[in-house]
Protein backbone atom coordinates (compact mmCIF):
# COMPACT_ATOMS: atom_id res chain seq x y z
CA UNK A 1 0.00 0.00 0.00
CA UNK A 2 2.19 2.54 1.32
CA UNK A 3 6.28 1.93 0.93
CA UNK A 4 8.35 4.26 3.03
CA UNK A 5 11.30 3.71 0.40
CA UNK A 6 8.94 5.64 -2.44
CA UNK A 7 8.61 8.09 0.32
CA UNK A 8 12.29 8.91 0.79
CA UNK A 9 12.86 8.91 -2.94
CA UNK A 10 10.66 11.18 -4.18
CA UNK A 11 11.96 13.63 -1.05
CA UNK A 12 15.24 13.52 -2.28
CA UNK A 13 13.90 14.87 -5.73
CA UNK A 14 14.78 18.50 -6.98
CA UNK A 15 11.33 19.63 -7.72
CA UNK A 16 9.67 18.40 -4.22
CA UNK A 17 11.40 21.21 -2.84
CA UNK A 18 10.16 23.95 -5.04
CA UNK A 19 6.67 22.23 -4.76
CA UNK A 20 6.82 22.21 -0.95
CA UNK A 21 7.70 25.53 -0.89
CA UNK A 22 4.86 26.79 -3.21
CA UNK A 23 2.39 24.46 -1.18
CA UNK A 24 3.49 26.31 2.08
CA UNK A 25 3.33 29.94 0.72
CA UNK A 26 0.02 28.90 -0.54
CA UNK A 27 -0.74 27.55 2.64
CA UNK A 28 0.97 30.38 5.43
CA UNK A 29 -1.32 33.21 2.65
CA UNK A 30 -4.46 31.02 2.89
CA UNK A 31 -3.96 31.08 6.83
CA UNK A 32 -2.69 34.59 7.31
CA UNK A 33 -6.04 35.81 5.08
CA UNK A 34 -8.53 33.66 7.09
CA UNK A 35 -7.35 35.14 10.79
CA UNK A 36 -7.06 38.72 9.23
CA UNK A 37 -10.89 37.90 8.51
CA UNK A 38 -11.40 36.46 11.72
CA UNK A 39 -9.81 39.09 13.59
CA UNK A 40 -11.68 42.05 11.89
CA UNK A 41 -9.03 43.36 9.66
CA UNK A 42 -11.83 44.29 6.80
CA UNK A 43 -14.10 46.77 6.17
CA UNK A 44 -17.28 45.53 6.73
CA UNK A 45 -18.24 45.01 10.50
CA UNK A 46 -17.55 42.78 13.21
CA UNK A 47 -20.66 40.79 12.38
CA UNK A 48 -20.83 40.53 8.75
CA UNK A 49 -17.22 39.63 8.81
CA UNK A 50 -17.79 36.92 11.30
CA UNK A 51 -20.85 35.64 8.85
CA UNK A 52 -18.37 35.95 5.90
CA UNK A 53 -15.60 33.72 7.78
CA UNK A 54 -18.06 31.20 8.48
CA UNK A 55 -19.60 30.96 4.83
CA UNK A 56 -16.07 30.87 3.13
CA UNK A 57 -14.59 27.96 5.90
CA UNK A 58 -17.77 25.97 4.44
CA UNK A 59 -16.33 26.35 1.24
Amino acid sequence: MFKLESFQVALQQPWTSIYTNVVALVLLYGATVHIGNIAGLNRNSRHLSFVICKGLSCI
